[in-house]
């Protein structure tokens, strides 16, 4: 349990490293490994753009942009004899007002210490770090072969141990130079850069949103989904190897490739805009185009009988089958209905841990299902929209967002396992806080198969509208750090219940405000498991 209502520390935190203080009210990313300082961007123009190259730094060398702090480029710089970017040297060359217009780099002397957490993934090549939500991408080699992980920072200031992206999990590929993206619409997204393992391994990337065109491609990792999508970024990658592609702080980026008629190697090349390669959907009232695809343990279920209810009415609307490649499609259904598929086959009860995937027209996956042993059961709800995303760019389901007052019903009587508050008006999050609930979050993920319901509430000042509004808001605050935690959407569900409940006690073991109406305020957390009496 944890509580506290102090306003939010001042994002300032960077005078330390020698940057300029104007450049601390956006939100920076502070990277580790090979030691660097990277900040986030708004990254809006649309692609294609004209590519130039950053003169001052291309040698015939090889030569990866990591970022930059809007005054300062940081760049690796690998000897052509070398194929190990975790023997390159880290450098930094300053920026003369355009972004490709950049000195001489020269050699940066910082060497950070090893992270203990980290040390089972090899040798370290590149580490993003996002001090807002406490999150690391970790890019690294081992055995000659490049991967990316995911780690969380804990309450007590140590990082956990790496979890690789679920996205890669059955895909035979490598990938290395990760970073998070920033855009409003796309925050915490990974940008990094893939390659199959071997010519044999080409067909697992074959059926991915956009085409893998030959070494090493970049690709976009959305956050939506628990990173579990994979979308190659089409107009940027050719032939030979796009090995990184780092967002500038105010918009456009860094792209290292070859072959580009440059100083030889890898050179940098500014793009004055990044491709985001997401369309937004069209509005069509069906679900045409989506499809559910069926596995037992990594291997298609084909020919699978599904019984398609809809859960408002209780009326059974559709009897659909897998393929022979376990793909089941949606054509009859409605984007504005709700539904529960149960499983009629004996393979449900014979599979020791199924998956079904849910993809929208353009490929993209909504939401992922873990099945057990048993009755399988799937309910279609809307994807989480969190935060400040835009309804369009997160909801590609265009399902309603579902009624929880069955859950609700189950924790009206029983303790929150976990309370913090929020300042009046305010739906930000203090970073003790966002760090403690992320760890337990991880440690309830590891030992629980259930879900989370996210309840925000609001004192009673302001209108009753507004207060519900802020309470949801607060709610799906907290869901971002779940999200990041590693628990998947459709485990979260969240609901904002106003100024309708309030605290009128302080639980035992919480630290709450002395103040009535700032005890209100507050953001609560209940455990719902799978099976309840």
């Amino acid at each position: 349990m944890a509580g506290g209502a102090d306003p939010a520390p001042s994002r300032n935190r960077y005078a330390e490293f020698g940057m300029n203080p104007s450049m601390a009210i956006r939100c920076f990313r502070l990277c580790l490994g090979l030691g660097f300082l990277l900040c986030r961007q708004d990254v809006q123009a649309q692609w294609p753009a004209q590519l130039q190259m950053v003169e001052g730094i291309c040698t015939p060398a090889d030569e990866v942009v990591l970022g930059s702090d809007g005054r300062q480029l940081i760049l690796l710089t690998r000897q052509e004899a070398s194929e190990n970017w975790s023997l390159g040297k880290t450098r930094i060359a300053a920026i003369e007002g355009a972004p490709w217009a950049v000195q001489s780099a020269e050699d940066w002397g910082h060497v950070p210490s090893r992270e203990p957490a980290w040390e089972q993934v090899g040798e370290l090549v590149h580490v993003d770090i996002d001090p807002e939500s406490g999150m690391a991408v970790i890019s690294a080699i081992q055995a000659g072969r490049y991967s990316v992980w995911l780690s969380g920072r804990q309450p007590d200031g140590a990082w956990s141990s790496p979890w690789p992206l679920p996205g890669l999990n059955s895909l035979r590929v490598q990938a290395t130079f990760a970073m998070f993206d920033a855009n409003p619409e796309h925050s915490g997204d990974v940008i990094l850069a893939l390659r199959p393992d071997s010519r044999q391994d080409e067909a697992a990337i074959s059926n991915l949103r956009g085409r893998w065109k030959g070494g090493w491609d970049v690709a976009r990792m959305p956050r939506r989904g628990n990173y579990s999508a994979v979308w190659f970024l089409d107009d940027l990658n050719t032939t030979a190897n796009e090995w990184a592609l780092a967002p500038h702080p105010l918009g456009g980026g860094w792209l290292s490739t070859e072959r580009m008629a440059g100083r030889g190697g890898v050179d940098a090349w500014w793009c004055p805009g990044l491709p985001l390669n997401e369309q937004r959907h069209s509005g069509d009232p069906s679900l045409a185009g989506h499809t559910l695809t069926v596995q037992c343990e990594g291997v298609p279920v084909p020919w699978m009988s599904w019984e398609v209810v809809e859960v408002t009415t209780g009326i059974l609307v559709d009897e659909v089958f897998t393929d022979a490649q376990g793909v089941a499609r949606m054509e009859g259904l409605s984007s504005g209905k709700r539904y529960r598929w149960s499983a009629r086959s004996s393979e449900a009860e014979r599979c020791p841990s199924g998956t079904a995937v849910w993809r929208d027209a353009e490929g993209n996956v909504v939401q992922v299902f873990r099945m057990s042993a048993g009755e399988w059961s799937l309910e279609m709800l809307i994807a989480l929209r969190i935060g400040g995303w835009q309804v369009e760019a997160s909801d590609r389901s265009q399902l309603p967002l579902p009624d929880y007052d069955s859950m609700t019903m189950a924790v009206a009587e029983g303790p929150a396992a976990w309370v913090l508050f929020h300042g009046l008006g305010s739906t930000e999050i203090r970073k003790e806080d966002a760090l403690r609930i992320k760890a337990w979050a991880i440690e309830w993920k590891a030992t629980s198969s259930g879900q989370l319901l996210v309840l925000g509430h609001a004192s009673a000042d302001g209108d009753s509208l507004t207060n519900r509004g802020l309470a949801e808001e607060r709610a799906r605050q907290v869901a971002v750090h779940l999200e990041f935690a590693g628990i998947t959407p459709d485990r979260i569900r969240i609901e904002g219940r106003g100024s309708e409940q309030p605290l009128l006690r302080c639980p035992d073991g919480v630290v709450c405000p002395e103040e009535a109406m700032a005890r209100s305020r507050r953001t609560e957390l209940f455990p719902i498991p799978l099976q309840r009496p």
